[in-house]
């Protein structure tokens, strides 16, 4: 899900994530690491519908992480920062990588009709636009770039909502199928342009991607991100949700508590629909592994790989950039790359200070990141100088 990246972020997101300023002047690693707790508790403190928050950074020169509030409200369990969380539409970032290591390997190529992997009756009829049937000239770029004009199941607005009752209300144990998704587009939701024609963000564009994947490869998704991702980097802790056994976080606990306003949906088998658009189950030591080892770009064979995923296309004004499952934020002060994901879940890189900081507020309606990572980054360049 993406909630506020489309709803909230083009209007909110520079001025809470960038441009906060940083108090007084921070000399000491323990002074640093008040700074970071401080901010993570503000936010807790100050938005009233955020239960819990969680938050690692981690550079050549800081390692922390650390925690906030309640992980379960209802029985008043603290949060600690070993705790997993979804990492909802942060994934992205990690389905695009694993479909470039499939790319190195010949397993799928990005120019190539998606026709070429999915059964003629998943695309017949997929992409009907303007009277013309361009399901067979879709690719696998066109889907990760968000480039490929397919409306969005989760907050299409001529969808009114109905998706989203269905799963926060209405079907909460539905565990739902990849071609339901598609098939939920297919059927009610007509493509907004051409293949190629525009940017629109679509979470069953990575569904699209997820069946490729398995298509491709002959094995589940999950399987394929363990073999070639999650194993390699020893992400232990994170597994897709709904799909295979559970991996509890290092404590030993569930994922901490997720909302979409006062609803707690994080027992609802229903958010089987992320699956490939997110669907990760994750914790911020995990989420960094993978972020230091994409940051050095230590993960592909080919260096190519990683340049080909930073092809930027303006997606939100000047404020955001969109590449191949990457998303570029142009803030006054700092700018970042990473992913974002539905209940502020994020996972980010500030090159300029060579920092990865990951974690999430486990509310959707929260303003982005509660002003979290203004600070923080303000904090660390204070510390620095």
């Amino acid at each position: 899900m993406h909630h506020n990246t489309q709803r909230l972020l083009a209007a909110l997101l520079l001025i809470a994530l960038f441009t906060s300023a940083c108090g007084s002047r921070i000399a000491t690693e323990e002074d640093l690491h008040g700074a970071f707790q401080a901010a993570l508790d503000d936010v807790v403190a100050k938005n009233d519908n955020v239960h819990n928050a969680l938050l690692l950074v981690s550079a050549p020169d800081i390692a922390w992480k650390g925690a906030a509030g309640l992980a379960d409200p209802g029985v008043g369990l603290a949060a600690i920062a070993d705790d997993s969380f979804r990492s909802a539409s942060s994934a992205k970032m990690m389905l695009a990588t694993l479909t470039l290591l499939l790319s190195e390997e010949g397993l799928v190529d990005l120019d190539a009709p998606i026709a070429r992997y999915l059964a003629p009756e998943i695309i017949e009829g997929l992409h009907l636009y303007e009277g013309h049937d361009y399901g067979k000239t879709l690719t696998t770029r066109h889907l990760m770039h968000h480039t490929s004009g397919l409306a969005d199941n989760w907050f299409d607005e001529r969808d009114e909502g109905r998706f989203l009752r269905l799963v926060l209300e209405e079907e909460t144990d539905k565990l739902w199928q990849p071609i339901e998704l598609v098939d939920y587009v297919k059927n009610g939701l007509p493509p907004l342009f051409a293949p190629g024609e525009g940017i629109h963000y679509s979470d069953v564009n990575f569904v699209l991607v997820g069946m490729v994947i398995e298509a491709a490869t002959g094995q589940p998704l999950h399987d394929v991100y363990r073999e070639r991702l999650f194993a390699p980097l020893g992400m232990e802790h994170t597994y897709l949700e709904f799909r295979e056994t559970a991996r509890p976080s290092v404590s030993g606990r569930g994922p901490a508590h997720v909302f979409f306003g006062e609803v707690d949906y994080t027992s609802f088998r229903s958010l089987s629909a992320d699956w490939a658009g997110g669907g990760l189950v994750t914790t911020t030591e995990d989420m960094a592994r993978f972020m230091r080892a994409y940051a050095d770009n230590e993960i592909f064979a080919q260096p190519d790989s990683r340049k080909a995923m930073f092809d930027w296309l303006p997606w939100q004004g000047e404020a955001m950039d969109y590449g191949l499952g990457v998303t570029r934020i142009n803030g006054k002060m700092f700018t970042v790359w990473g992913h974002l994901g539905v209940g502020q879940a994020f996972m980010l890189y500030w090159p300029d200070g060579d920092v990865v900081l990951c974690g999430t507020l486990n509310q959707d309606e929260a303003d982005p990141f509660g002003g979290l990572l203004g600070p923080v980054l303000s904090a660390i360049k204070s510390y620095r100088k």
